[in-house]
C-alpha cells in the first residue's frame, strides 16, 4: 500500500516474498500470482492457515468459510472502503 495515498500496490511486501520463498515459489508481484492461476502450494498453505484459525472460532459466524486471492487490497482510493466523517 502506498503510504502517501493509501492506494494498493502490485509489489508484494518483503514478508510475503519470504513466505512464498518458504513455500518454494517465486513471485514478486500480486499480478504474477494471479496470472499464474491458483498455485497449489500457495492455496494449500492458505487453507492450512484458515483451518488453524477456524479451530479457535467459537461459532460458525467466526469461521472463515471461503477465501479468494483478490487483484488488489481493499482501499479507499479503489472504492472498496469508505471514509466516514463525523461533524460536530
Amino acid at each position: 500500500m502506498d503510504p502517501d495515498t493509501g492506494a494498493p500496490q502490485d509489489k508484494l511486501h518483503p514478508e510475503a516474498l519470504q513466505w512464498l520463498e518458504s513455500l518454494g515459489v517465486q513471485y514478486n508481484t500480486l499480478s504474477e500470482i494471479i496470472e499464474a492461476g491458483p498455485c497449489p502450494k500457495v492455496m494449500k498453505a492458505i487453507q492450512e492457515g484458515v483451518n488453524r484459525a477456524n479451530k479457535h472460532a467459537i461459532s460458525n459466524a467466526q469461521r472463515i468459510q471461503k477465501f479468494q486471492i483478490l487483484p488488489h487490497d481493499f482501499s479507499v482510493p479503489t472504492g472498496e472502503l469508505g471514509m466516514i466523517s463525523y461533524f460536530n
